[in-house]
């Protein structure tokens, strides 16, 4: 699964972390080359199925429906 991508091609609603100020930095100099080369850095596919499951854990301890979001019955 390729992580740089064409431009255009990234359709995603944006999510906002904390990572470490290391972290960050790499990604930016990643993205900066990325942009050069026409391109753009995108790691929501992999990222995904990992909050995926964080989602469904915590749905599961409170009591939280998926999809809909509403409380379970």
């Amino acid at each position: 699964m390729a992580v740089l991508k064409k431009k255009g091609t990234a359709r995603r609603k944006q999510l906002s972390i904390r990572i470490s100020a290391e972290l960050a930095e790499r990604i930016d100099k990643v993205r900066a080359a990325a942009k050069d080369g026409g391109m753009v850095f995108e790691i929501a596919e992999q990222l995904e199925p990992a909050i995926e499951k964080i989602v469904k854990q915590a749905e599961r301890e409170l009591g939280i429906t998926g999809e809909g979001g509403g409380a379970a019955k």
